[in-house]
């Protein structure tokens, strides 16, 4: 389980969008950067399909409940995860730690 302490600026759950539906004025919407949405899912273990967290300039600080394989692809915000830098277009395991892992971006 993840808690949102501060949501950042602007960050919202995508998905890759919805097709087929635009001749009944439906956008398609999803992700702004389809390539790196679907190499964090397959980093994280996850169908490429699956929704992301897509973060724009200032990023969020979550609170980890629990264990977690993340991956941060895109744009590089100088993620931290318990005040360390982490690189972007990785595999990263999350422990719990004492409750909580604090993740900021």
């Amino acid at each position: 389980m993840i808690l949102i302490k501060k949501p950042g600026l602007l960050t919202t759950v995508q998905d890759q969008g919805r097709y087929g539906f635009q001749h009944n004025g439906v956008v398609t919407s999803g992700v702004m950067d389809r390539i790196s949405s679907q190499l964090a899912n397959w980093l994280a273990g996850n169908h490429a399909n699956e929704a992301v967290l897509e973060i724009t300039m200032i990023g969020p600080v979550l609170t980890f409940l629990d264990e977690a394989l993340v991956a941060i692809c895109g744009a590089d915000l100088s993620p931290e995860i318990d005040e360390k830098k982490v690189r972007n277009g990785r595999t990263i395991f999350v422990k719990k730690r004492r409750g909580a892992a604090f993740w900021r971006m």
